[in-house]
């Protein structure tokens, strides 16, 4: 990949990372700004590239750098706060990597310039060791770009410059050729699958995106993310979104610590601050099977709550500072009337 991106988190839509110059910056608010994350040494032009989060694990990342002409892969375990390097079994410029959707150390890499034998790789322990997947089917080809296809056991596409589309599950010996009609100039740019509608969709540099059935139908996924990790204040509102593996024909029931919410079955949940904690799931059914998702805990927080007794003496000094959460749109009550502003005033 020649850029960046930006992607959004797995678990609160809200939250997306993206990279620049040698950085990973990240937004708390759907990214309408971004503040600088990570930084990967100190020259700006080690420039950070692609980047990935584990569906499986939701703390584990990957991350491409280009430094002296040749690309880095670091990996995170914590949700991008401290990275390591991993090892690659070549040193090039360009790569592809696509991780698994239900194995936090299982992904695949390619190299567009890899020599024929030497193109696809392999690893399940998260990068320290690589296994070759190349074949004879993919000699004289320079891979472009690779997804893999969630609810699969372990397929991946692979995209080939002014070549066809490929594709290849554990239990396949070979890469198949797969699907007619591309024009013969393509020049892959990225695939992405479509599960609601069972395609999978290539765009190309300067000739338009094109899509073809998927290889195989995938397996049902269940999964949603939330707005934000937690309420802070009473009447606030966390926004339930599915972004599951399931055709358009799928059925959704929302369940409340393991009870079925009545009348709740659209695509989207809108859930009300109540006090305590909540368990929320959801079950996605098709005409041939159904999956619960993990639960989401709900908790309300209190870092909202600061009581200060009135006849508290904060210091001796003309000025006192209190500490309270920050951030933008944030308001406060005092005294049962609505600020955006605190300002305690010594008196007598």
């Amino acid at each position: 990949n020649a850029s960046s991106r930006v992607m959004f988190d797995w678990d609160y839509w809200n939250l997306a990372y993206s990279g620049r110059e040698n950085k990973i910056y990240k937004s708390e608010n759907g990214g309408s700004a971004f503040g600088e994350m990570y930084a990967f040494g100190t020259n700006i032009n080690d420039k950070v590239y692609w980047i990935e989060q584990s569906r499986a694990n939701t703390d584990v990342m990957f991350a491409q750098q280009v430094v002296a002409n040749i690309s880095r892969l670091w990996k995170s375990t914590n949700r991008g706060v401290t990275w390591t390097l991993t090892s690659l079994p070549q040193n090039k410029r360009d790569l592809n990597f696509t991780l698994s959707y239900n194995d936090a150390n299982e992904l695949w890499i390619s190299f567009p310039k890899g020599a024929n034998g030497a193109k696809v790789y392999h690893s399940t322990d998260g990068g320290a060791s690589w296994t070759n997947i190349t074949t004879p089917s993919l000699d004289g080809l320079e891979v472009e770009t690779m997804v893999h296809q969630y609810g699969t056991n372990g397929g991946v596409y692979l995209g080939t410059y002014h070549g066809p589309v490929f594709y290849r599950n554990a239990s396949m010996s070979d890469w198949d050729e797969f699907g007619t009609g591309l024009p013969y100039i393509s020049y892959p740019l990225r695939m992405v699958p479509f599960y609601r509608d069972n395609k999978i969709r290539l765009a190309t540099w300067h000739l338009g995106i094109w899509e073809n059935e998927l290889y195989e139908p995938s397996e049902l996924v269940a999964d949603f993310s939330s707005n934000f990790e937690a309420f802070y204040c009473p009447g606030d509102t966390l926004k339930f979104v599915p972004h599951a593996v399931a055709s358009a024909s799928a059925t959704y029931q929302w369940y409340k610590d393991s009870i079925a919410i009545e009348g709740v079955t659209d695509t989207i949940y809108h859930v009300l601050n109540n006090e305590g904690k909540s368990y929320y799931n959801v079950m996605i059914s098709t005409d041939t099977s159904c999956i619960t998702s993990e639960p989401f805990l709900l908790v309300t927080s209190k870092l909202n709550e600061i009581n200060i007794p009135a006849d508290t003496i904060l210091c001796a000094e003309d000025n006192a500072i209190v500490l309270a959460p920050a951030f933008d749109g944030i308001t406060y009550q005092v005294n049962g009337a609505a600020t955006d502003i605190v300002k305690i005033e010594k008196e007598g």
